[in-house]
């Protein structure tokens, strides 16, 4: 049974960096997420569910985005 004696610990510097690695991570994570739903979804044509809005927001981003052709050989060569 807890009876309250426990006192509240107060973050210090050796906290900072387990901190930005959580921040980190979960950042990792949502960009992860994003690239996992716009292969799944808007790469094959298909509208997300539940969010459209995001599915629109990635079709923009991609046709923004430069793509390399298959056969633009300059592209690919190490002296331009």
């Amino acid at each position: 049974m807890w009876q309250g004696s426990e006192q509240i610990r107060i973050p210090t510097r050796r906290d900072f960096p387990v901190l930005l690695i959580m921040i980190s991570m979960l950042a990792i994570l949502a960009l992860a997420a994003l690239v996992l739903v716009f292969a799944a979804f808007p790469h094959r044509g298909e509208s997300v569910p539940g969010v459209p809005w995001l599915g629109d927001a990635m079709e923009r981003a991609a046709d923004v985005a430069p793509v390399l052709d298959g056969d633009d050989q300059k592209a690919w060569s190490l002296h331009s």
